[in-house]
């Protein structure tokens, strides 16, 4: 759990050792930087949250967003499989790298990017309604069109989201995101 006092960050987490559970207190300025605090937070292909986060965020024990909804917006890589077999893994983790960037640049400073599994992202937009999380999703498309473009790797992606949802119901959302992820993709492949 993460917390604000007053002008200092409170970061609780349970620490498990022989069947005892002992919790682990961090307290430290506000505006203290530490390069090595949220590392094993991070995605190292692309900056973005990791699955490590999402699973904290699931379970609690980090409280990222303050918010009463918000949009989900969850990400394939197509031709990932194609891309590392026809060109090898280190063009593939820069498409990987290619999409985790467009993504960062393509949503707002409030709003959680997560690389959920190997070619998977999970976006969660704070306070947002349908018409915000497409708008997020056109960025998105547009953005990796130009950088598909500068790189010359012809990575694709689907996008599938679900819309005014709450951490209550997140299970739901992801499922209802994931279903119009499928959807698309079915869609892509019968042209």
């Amino acid at each position: 759990m993460k917390s604000f006092w007053r002008n200092f960050l409170i970061y609780i987490d349970t620490l498990y050792i022989d069947n005892d559970s002992y919790y682990i207190t961090i307290i430290v300025p506000e505006y203290y930087k530490c390069d090595s605090c949220n590392k094993g937070l991070i995605d190292i292909a692309t900056g973005l949250y990791n699955r490590n986060y999402w699973e904290k965020f699931i379970k609690g024990t980090i409280n990222h967003l303050e918010i009463e909804n918000f949009s989900l917006i969850f990400i394939d890589i197509d031709n990932l499989k194609e891309i590392n077999d026809s060109f090898g893994h280190l063009v593939g983790d820069r498409a990987i790298k290619i999409v985790g960037e467009s993504i960062k640049k393509s949503i707002r400073k409030g709003d959680v990017a997560i690389r959920y599994g190997g070619d998977e992202f999970v976006i969660l937009l704070e306070n947002s309604d349908e018409y915000i999380a497409k708008k997020v999703i056109n960025r998105i498309e547009d953005e990796l069109y130009q950088r598909r473009k500068q790189e010359n790797i012809d990575v694709h992606i689907s996008i599938g989201a679900s819309y005014d949802g709450s951490l209550e119901n997140i299970k739901e959302m992801i499922k209802l995101a994931d279903e119009d992820l499928y959807r698309k993709k079915a869609m892509k492949n019968r042209y």
